[in-house]
């Protein structure tokens, strides 16, 4: 079984997609055996309608609901976010969100621990995927590069949400050693995920030794990125069977509590 913690739909604008829609990322999964998906949308992070976004994201992976979750883009710093936030838990029954504070351009210091508060009146048990970068800046379009999120602000924002379900994706395995010298991992519910790691050197093996298995998560983040990439880093690797069993299933299963018989 191979769940997938960072995978998208939709349109990026500065590049042609050639995977955009719910379907052709359900074939790019099935190519590879990806069994499930949290899956958020491009579009969204650009609409200052986001109620509407996460809807048409709800929609558009409903067909396909046993294998994608959809994760409803909140902006903190957006005026009326808190109705956003309850419309995408209430009325559409999203079971996470995505936050973006570098392209939202908002402080996650100042703002963070508002928004933990809000996600624990809302529905403690909410899934939040903290997206530290989106693109390499280095292939950015020279008009959009937006800058990474600081760790700092990760880890301050982990001191204020110990008790939430936190995914940092898109994280760079050096940037994870950084955050295990800051704060320790296993005081909170925080976890982080693999796509970002590109380093050719054991990366995954690295920070299985910095953190733990158990604080690992697969993600491909495609379709900006193919999944084999992700793959890949596990095929040659050390790790033991239960080291890899964690982190590219059993770990993202006990986070969403899928039940039993639904499990690999």
């Amino acid at each position: 079984m191979i769940l997938d913690a960072n995978a998208y739909i939709g349109n990026w604008p500065f590049r042609r997609m050639l995977y955009r829609t719910a379907d052709e990322i359900m074939g790019l999964m099935d190519r590879v055996g990806i069994d499930r998906a949290l899956v958020s949308y491009f579009d969204t992070i650009f609409l200052k309608e986001y109620s509407r976004g996460n809807r048409d994201l709800s929609e558009q992976v409903a067909p396909h609901s046993n294998r994608l979750s959809p994760l409803a883009c909140i902006n903190p710093a957006f005026p009326g976010w808190e109705r956003d936030l309850r419309i995408a838990v209430k009325d559409i029954g999203m079971g996470g969100i995505v936050v973006y504070p570098n392209y939202h351009a908002y402080d996650l210091k100042q703002h963070g621990p508002t928004l933990a508060q809000a996600i624990r009146e809302t529905n403690p048990s909410l899934l939040v995927s903290l997206q530290v970068r989106l693109e390499d800046q280095r292939r950015a379009h020279w008009l959009c590069r937006v800058p990474d999120v600081p760790i700092d602000d990760v880890v301050e924002f982990l001191n204020t949400a110990r008790d939430l379900n936190v995914i940092i994706a898109n994280i760079k395995a050096p940037e994870v050693q950084t955050l295990a010298g800051k704060i320790n991992l296993s005081t909170t519910n925080a976890f982080v995920e693999i796509s970002g790691m590109e380093s050719p050197n054991a990366p995954v093996e690295q920070v299985v030794g910095w953190i733990g298995a158990d604080r690992v998560l697969f993600g491909t983040y495609m379709p900006l990125k193919y999944p084999e990439t992700a793959l890949l880093k596990f095929r040659h690797s050390d790790l033991t069977s239960e080291q890899r069993d964690r982190i590219l299933y059993r770990n993202l299963v006990d986070i969403l509590n899928i039940p039993e018989q639904d499990r690999g």
